[in-house]
C-alpha cells in the first residue's frame, strides 16, 4: 500500500514540475515584442541624436579655433611690422628722421610707413625701406616698391581669401603732438621753424570669417604705440 502511495506522489510531483517548466519557458507575445522594439528604437534615436549634436559642436569649435588662429597670426604680423615704423640707424636726436612719416588714407584701411633696413647715402629712402599694409579684395596685402593707397599694383597678398575672408581692416590714428622747440607754444600755435614731435598711436581693428561660415565673424582690436616718434619742422605757409 505504501509503495502505491509513494509512486502516485512521485508521478504528481513530476507532472507539476513539468507544468512549471513549460510555464516559465513560455515566449514573449507579439505585443510585448513590439513594445520592446519601440523602447529600443527610442533609446537608440536618443543616443544617435546626442552623438550628432556632439559631433556638430566639435566641428563648430574646430572652425572657431581655426578662425581665431588665422586672424591672430595676421594681427600679430601687422602689429610687429608697424611698430618698426620710423626706425633709423643713424638717429642722433638732432637731425629730422627721414623715416618717421606715417600716412593713413581717408578710408582708414591703408597705412604707409618706412624704416631703415640698410645704410643709404645722404639719409635718403630707398624702395626697400617703404612698407605698407592695406585691405584689397578681402585679403591683407603688403606694399612692394613705392606703391600708394590709390592703386592695386605692387601690393602682395599675405592672407589667402580661400582660407579666410577679411571683412574689416581699420587704422585709426590717435597721435600725441608736442612742440620741442618751445615750452610756451604747442603744436597748434607753433611758429615757422619749430620742430614738432609726434607720438603715433594707432588703433587697429581686424575682422574676418571663414568662407563657409559667413555668419560667424570674429573681430580683433589692438593698440599700437610706435616707438619712434615723428619729427617735423614747421614750414612757412
Amino acid at each position: 500500500m505504501l509503495t502505491v502511495i509513494f509512486r502516485l506522489f512521485t508521478t504528481m510531483s513530476k507532472s507539476s514540475y513539468n507544468l512549471k517548466i513549460r510555464f516559465y519557458t513560455k515566449g514573449f507575445s507579439l505585443i510585448e515584442l513590439m513594445i520592446g522594439i519601440s523602447i529600443g528604437l527610442i533609446a537608440t534615436s536618443g543616443i544617435i541624436s546626442m552623438l550628432v549634436h556632439s559631433i556638430n559642436n566639435n566641428a563648430s569649435l574646430l572652425k572657431d579655433i581655426h578662425l581665431n588662429q588665422e586672424l591672430r597670426t595676421i594681427m600679430s604680423g601687422v602689429v610687429k611690422d608697424i611698430r618698426r615704423a620710423g626706425y633709423w640707424k643713424e638717429a642722433n636726436g638732432t637731425d629730422i628722421n627721414p623715416y618717421s612719416n606715417i600716412y593713413i588714407n581717408k578710408d582708414n584701411n591703408c597705412i604707409l610707413y618706412s624704416y631703415d633696413t640698410q645704410p643709404h647715402k645722404n639719409n635718403t629712402l630707398g624702395n626697400e625701406d617703404n612698407y605698407g599694409i592695406r585691405l584689397i579684395d578681402q585679403a591683407i596685402r603688403i606694399r612692394e616698391k613705392s606703391s600708394d593707397c590709390d592703386t592695386k599694383r605692387y601690393w602682395r597678398s599675405v592672407s589667402d581669401n580661400k582660407s579666410i575672408k577679411i571683412k574689416t581692416l581699420e587704422f585709426k590714428p590717435n597721435n600725441i603732438c608736442s612742440n620741442i622747440s618751445s615750452s610756451n607754444r604747442d603744436c597748434d600755435t607753433a611758429q615757422t621753424g619749430d620742430i614738432l614731435s609726434i607720438k603715433h598711436i594707432i588703433d587697429v581693428t581686424l575682422s574676418g570669417y571663414l568662407p563657409n561660415n559667413k555668419k560667424n565673424i570674429l573681430t580683433l582690436k589692438e593698440k599700437i604705440v610706435i616707438r619712434n616718434s615723428e619729427s617735423k619742422r614747421v614750414m612757412e605757409s
